[in-house]
């Protein structure tokens, strides 16, 4: 075989398909981005990752390698008391901005997932195939009404 055979071989062989690594399927496990809330979120101090939650990395950073270890599916089937997550709609957020930009989005819900079990932080995003799209960490509790 010549070198260039192989390298097309090679090449061949690390195409990833998209359609069913980024699907839908409940079997894979999550992927995390944080493009919306690193992008959108740069002026608005409430919602900035950055300057507000350096103090709850560590919490935030826990409860994401917690998720990435379970598939779509294992998380559907948790308690949102724990690691499961709860659909709001967007309707319900006191944050007029992160309406505007999950409404951008075409979003009507968003996923809220509990980051510890004893207070009201929360990781607000939405899911797109495989793919979490990180919105806001309210370490708070102050984006909409708790029961």
């Amino acid at each position: 075989m010549s070198k260039k055979q192989k390298n097309t071989e090679l090449k061949q062989a690390h195409i990833v398909q998209p359609s069913t690594e980024l699907g839908n399927d409940d079997k894979v496990r999550p992927l995390f981005c944080f493009n919306i809330i690193s992008s959108q979120y740069s002026n608005d101090s409430k919602l900035n990752l950055v300057k507000n939650e350096a103090i709850h990395s560590k919490e935030l950073l826990e409860k994401i390698n917690t998720l990435s270890q379970l598939t779509w599916g294992a998380i559907k089937n948790i308690s949102r008391k724990t690691n499961g997550y709860e659909m709001i709609p967007i309707n319900s957020l006191k944050n007029s901005r992160l309406k505007e930009i999950l409404k951008s989005f075409n979003q009507k819900e968003i996923m809220v997932f509990r980051v510890k079990s004893n207070n009201k932080s929360r990781l607000l995003g939405f899911r797109e195939g495989r793919v979490f799209n990180i919105c806001c960490y309210d370490h708070n509790g102050v984006l909409y009404e708790h029961e």
